[in-house]
């Protein structure tokens, strides 16, 4: 599956880079967006959804982030992998491991201490033990028995956790296409990138795949961008060009092509900044995956222990500060350990 030049460009790609600082900015901008919609039971507060007169918000701008940076790193991932087996082993070693903690922490821990049902209540409930079944990722259950009836946001346990199906699907879809030899093919993937941005009547299918195609525009200019990465140029010109047309689409219905085609580009600029500085704040860690997936819940049970009404701001800071421990524990206790196993795929060439 690699070859001695893609090595070569997958060594300089991974020698220096800051991906693991914006994926923190990302996870770190979704908890402030959530803070709003927790504390006030919408969003209509937030500032960029006020900015845009309710067509994006911050958390929405980060996803995207999300899928643009794992575009162009799971290609790589492909790319440096011995199989599509080594290659699908390591996607499940990045995504299940904190997750099934995650759920088993949520459904054990969380559930009995946050239900305003009794402990025999809670625990003789089916429907408390199928919440587990969230692991599977597609068909999510958002809601435990007793939990968050009266929060401003009611019911909803982990609002965060949507995104993981589409993520996963992404990955399939790089397999898929490695597998038929189509994802070195740079013409292919360029024509499934404008495919996705096309006005396309999505309208008469499932909002999944609606979803699923708007999301994968931002995956595949990822994509893209690894591809072409040794012929894209950065100049301060071009640079200001992407700012100006990113700044100007925020007033109209276009902001997500125009991040998929635009924000990409900056993405990538930041990216691959060379300021030492920046790459030491993720030194210790890379803590955005448990971030994203620990903040929702944690910020549900403070909303609902404080007593009093909560400002997004307070939320924000407080629930924060408890995330990111939670988010180092996962890091250094499950997530990193989990992917010391890579290589416990035997080899298979393809």
């Amino acid at each position: 599956m690699t070859n001695e030049n893609s090595a070569l460009s997958i060594a300089s790609l991974r020698s220096a880079n800051n991906f693991d600082l914006i994926r923190l900015v990302a996870a770190s901008l979704v908890v402030f967006s959530h803070s709003f919609i927790l504390t006030e039971g919408t969003d209509t507060h937030e500032f960029l959804y006020r900015l845009t007169a309710g067509r994006e918000d911050l958390g929405q701008l980060a996803v995207a982030t999300f899928f643009v940076i794992s575009g162009f790193l799971i290609t790589m991932s492909y790319e440096s992998s011995r199989s599509v087996g080594n290659y699908l082993w390591k996607r499940l070693l990045r995504v299940f491991p904190a997750l099934l903690i995650l759920l088993l922490l949520t459904t054990f821990v969380l559930g009995p201490i946050a239900s305003s049902l009794s402990l025999k209540e809670y625990f003789s409930q089916s429907h408390t033990y199928t919440y587990l079944t969230n692991v599977r990722l597609f068909r999510l259950q958002y809601d435990l028995p007793g939990l968050f009836h009266d929060n401003p946001y009611p019911n909803a346990v982990n609002g965060s956790l949507w995104t993981l199906a589409y993520e996963f699907t992404c990955y399939v879809i790089v397999a898929a296409l490695g597998a038929c030899g189509l994802l070195r093919k740079r013409w292919f993937i360029a024509l499934l990138f404008v495919v996705s941005l096309l006005p396309l009547p999505l309208q008469s299918l499932h909002q999944n795949i609606q979803i699923l195609v708007m999301l994968f525009s931002y995956f595949s200019a990822g994509m893209l961008a690894y591809l072409y990465f040794p012929d894209i140029k950065f100049s301060a010109k071009y640079i200001a060009l992407a700012c100006a047309a990113l700044a100007t689409s925020l007033f109209t219905p276009y902001f997500q092509t125009a991040f998929a085609v635009f924000g990409s580009y900056l993405i990538l600029k930041l990216a691959f900044l060379k300021v030492p500085a920046l790459q030491a704040v993720t030194r210790n860690g890379d803590f955005s995956y448990g971030i994203y997936i620990y903040a929702f819940p944690l910020q549900q049970f403070i909303v609902q222990r404080w007593g009093t009404p909560l400002s997004w701001l307070q939320l924000f800071a407080i629930s924060y500060l408890v995330t990111l421990i939670f988010a180092m524990l996962s890091w250094h206790f499950i997530e990193k350990p989990a992917l010391q196993l890579k290589r416990a795929f035997p080899a298979r060439p393809t």
